[in-house]
């Protein structure tokens, strides 16, 4: 007898090239008996060979037109039919018998193998029944083992979520801290891998870690011996043991915070007073460092965050803040290619590494402005309570591209309030950015180089905005006998100083620039530019107030040098004194030939290119654009005064008088020209004037002509010569000929382009021998008789 082998009617490939051909490796009865499944997607792109012998093919296949690659299922998938029938008393065929029970065979084994695929309830029981679909709801059993839609997928995770989040937190009732002290004294399950520690803006997440190596201050250990880290996405300094109260010291505190948030690529956002004893650097890699609120906002006068600067206020100071205290041993840094004060600094905050942002913060050099009643301390009284282990705010230290935003410093730092440094051998210090924020101290800013003598490196592209940058004044506004002392050393204080000798030759350290910034002080110098180049200031303001004592006057000034190179320009300023640029220690002491541009104040709504001239002794050459006085028509002046509106030359257009165009000069018309072109003589004027004359030497019989009067001689010093030709000289020109030696006879002969009256050569013979000429663009004719004088 002949039987025949389970089979699912199913082949299986797996191509990694591209394969076109896939057999059926069962028997088929129809080309539609076959199913081709690409990746668990069907494919209809495919056709069926197949040879048929007595009704059955054995060597079907699914052909592609494209090569396919992946997991190819060749599936049966015969849809139950017959294709034969035996009549009663009919012949009854032993193929067509086979062939009627191979194709039933073929349709149970499929429906064999699909019924594998289905759910199937037990033995003994019905199958459940499905409901009808209900959008993205989930199926589930009811209470009478029916299923049913029950709620939406997310509906379903929530309740899961608040179920696991429920017994997590009753697991965890008794590993929530407020303290780290509580948290080492407690034993927690190992199956926790997660604690909460501190309260406020302290409080933060601990991992379960195995032992570290080396441990860190951000490394902890509970009393079971577990090991556990920080791990959170910003850092506070209390998180590592720091106290936010003026009379602590946080200096290590600081240091933790940062090196963990340059280990985890996480910045250091915190709120507070801390306590600092000695000073602070940054190194190593970038590092934010900010406020979480606004810095503290503490400058010049009272009525601010300042006023807190007395003995038992000090914590109420808002915003995050770093008050520096006198005790520790602070770190000096050596400012090499500097033989001045500057040589040696000692800063609160030394930043020594490259593109770190230093945000909403301030750094404050401790100080009682005021008693614990609130009055304010005379100037013996402030000094007594400084920290004078500092003499700088902060300290850029040879690195660039560093953000500092709404950053305040303040302190009588003996030296400055932010010193940008530029070293040999590191990195220029370029494009360091200032938003917002204040500076205080000696020097507001320095921006410093070598000073002893031209140095191979740079300081380019400082750029502050918004930023409030004073000196050294008294915090509040002080009565006149105390403001005697205090201005009495303020000789050398200046809101920005700026000194950097380079190698090169037309430029030092090149390009600063101040928009929208402020810069106060009473004292009488508010800028000072040494070695600088390229500096602008936009839309600043600089606000002087003085006490009408020695270095606080009514006549402040800017400070420049002949070191300077390149140009200054002021643009859409507020500067309410001429002095401060028009003076012979700022302009009048730079180089000749470089300029200041000033837009604005204060020259009013005019625009100005001022130099320093020498052969203006300790002054300046100015030319000034735009209006005249309060009539406003465009003028051009030429002066050394710019405090005068008449002083000097001015070249004016006269609206009120028809437009011409108007020479004066201190104040005076010397001559106009009207819309046509021409000259008007000054009121009573019947001459015309000729220029000094010009000495011509006649060669070949000729001249070249280039004014209206010349003196002239002969070729080679000859006692005698012809002068038959008259070269340049334009249509309606006249010439004043006057022969420049009473040894010497020059006879003007008509044979060229020279015309003369009674065409008669004409001769002139002595120093006092005139002839006038009239050129009609092409000769020259005489218009009036040989003039013979003395």
């Amino acid at each position: 007898m002949s039987i025949t082998s389970p089979d699912d009617r199913i082949s299986f490939y797996n191509p990694v090239v591209a394969t076109t051909e896939f057999p059926a490796q069962f028997p088929v009865f129809d080309n539609d008996d076959i199913k081709v499944f690409v990746d668990g997607v069907e494919r209809d792109d495919f056709a069926v060979t197949a040879t048929y012998t007595e009704g059955v093919s054995t060597d079907a296949k699914a052909v592609f037109a494209v090569g396919i690659t992946g997991h190819v299922q060749v599936v049966g998938a015969r849809e139950p039919h017959r294709t034969n029938r035996f009549n009663n008393g009919g012949p009854l065929p032993v193929r067509d018998l086979n062939l009627a029970l191979d194709t039933v065979e073929s349709e149970v084994q499929e429906l064999r193998r699909d019924m594998g695929r289905a759910v199937l309830a037990s033995y003994g029981s019905s199958g459940p029944a499905l409901p009808a679909p209900d959008g993205n709801k989930l199926i589930g059993w009811n209470g009478a083992g029916e299923l049913e839609n029950k709620a939406s997928e997310s509906e379903s995770v929530a309740a899961a979520e608040a179920a696991a989040e429920a017994a997590l937190a009753a697991a965890n009732a008794g590993y929530l801290f407020d303290s780290e002290s509580a948290f080492e004294a407690a034993n927690i399950p190992l199956v926790l891998q997660r604690a909460v520690v501190g309260i406020g803006i302290d409080k933060h997440d601990k991992i379960r870690i195995s032992t570290p190596s080396p441990a860190k201050p951000w490394h902890k250990q509970s009393a079971d011996g577990a090991w556990w880290q920080i791990d959170v996405p910003a850092v506070t300094l209390g998180m590592l043991g720091g106290t936010r109260t003026y009379a602590s010291d946080n200096r290590q505190a600081f240091f933790d915070a940062v090196e963990y948030a340059q280990t985890f690529d996480v910045p250091v956002r915190d709120c507070g007073v801390y306590g600092i004893v000695g000073n602070v650097e940054i190194t190593g890699t970038p590092v934010t460092i900010e406020g979480a609120v606004g810095a503290p906002h503490i400058w010049f006068g009272t009525s601010d965050d300042g006023d807190s600067l007395r003995p038992g206020f000090k914590d109420d100071i808002p915003g995050l803040v770093f008050i520096f205290k006198n005790g520790g041993t602070p770190t000096s840094f050596s400012l090499t290619n500097r033989t001045d004060d500057y040589a040696t600094v000692t800063p609160c905050l030394a930043v020594s590494s490259v593109q770190n942002t230093i945000r909403r913060l301030a750094i404050v050099q401790d100080m009682n402005v005021f008693d614990a009643s609130g009055n304010y301390n005379d100037i013996a009284e402030v000094a007594a309570s400084l920290a004078d282990d500092f003499d700088v705010g902060v300290l850029v230290n040879d690195t660039r591209q560093n953000l500092f935003d709404d950053v305040t410093v303040f302190g009588y730092f003996s030296k400055a309030g932010y010193v940008v440094h530029s070293k040999s051998g590191d990195d220029d210090p370029d494009y360091n950015q200032w938003i917002g924020g204040s500076a205080y101290g000696r020097h507001g800013v320095a921006l410093i180089g070598a000073n002893d003598a031209p140095a191979a490196y740079g300081l380019s592209g400082s750029q502050f905005y918004g930023v409030r940058i004073g000196s050294k004044d008294s915090k509040a506004r002080v009565a006149t006998d105390s403001a005697t002392a205090h201005y009495s050393g303020a000789a050398d204080w200046r809101c920005l100083y700026i000194d950097g000798d380079t190698d090169g030759s037309t430029a030092e350290i090149n390009g600063h620039y101040f928009t929208n910034c402020v810069f106060r002080t009473a004292s009488d110098r508010l800028i000072e530019l040494d070695h600088a180049s390229n500096v602008v200031f936009a839309g600043c303001i600089f606000e002087h107030n003085f006490y009408s004592v020695p270095n606080s006057t009514s006549t402040p000034t800017f400070i420049a040098s002949a070191n300077t190179k390149k140009g200054v320009q002021f643009l859409g300023c507020r500067i309410n004194y001429l002095t401060m640029i028009f003076h012979a220690d700022f302009v009048g002491a730079l180089a000749a030939g470089i300029g200041v541009f000033v837009q604005g104040d204060p020259i009013q709504s005019r625009a100005g290119w001022v130099y320093s001239d020498p052969n203006v002794v300790g002054g300046y050459a100015a030319t000034i654009v735009g209006g005249d006085g309060n009539v406003g028509d465009p003028s051009v002046q030429f002066t050394k005064d710019a405090n005068n509106q008449s002083a000097g030359w001015k070249i004016l257009m006269d609206v009120s008088a028809g437009d011409p165009i108007q020479f004066r000069y201190a104040g005076s018309s010397v001559f106009d020209i009207n819309t046509t072109g021409v000259r008007v003589p000054a009121a009573g004027e019947r001459r015309l004037i000729h220029e000094v004359p010009g000495a011509l030497t006649i060669s070949g019989d000729a001249i070249t002509v280039t004014r209206s009067y010349h003196l002239i001689a002969t070729e080679g010093g000859a006692s005698t010569d012809d002068l038959v030709n008259i070269n340049g000289g334009v249509a309606g020109m006249r010439l004043l000929l006057r022969c420049s030696n009473s040894g010497q006879t020059i006879t003007l002969r008509r044979t060229g382009n020279i015309r003369l009256d009674g065409s008669t050569d004409k001769a002139i013979a002595t120093t006092g021998s005139y002839i006038e000429l009239f050129c009609d663009g092409s000769l020259w004719r005489q218009i009036s008789p040989v003039m013979v004088t003395g």
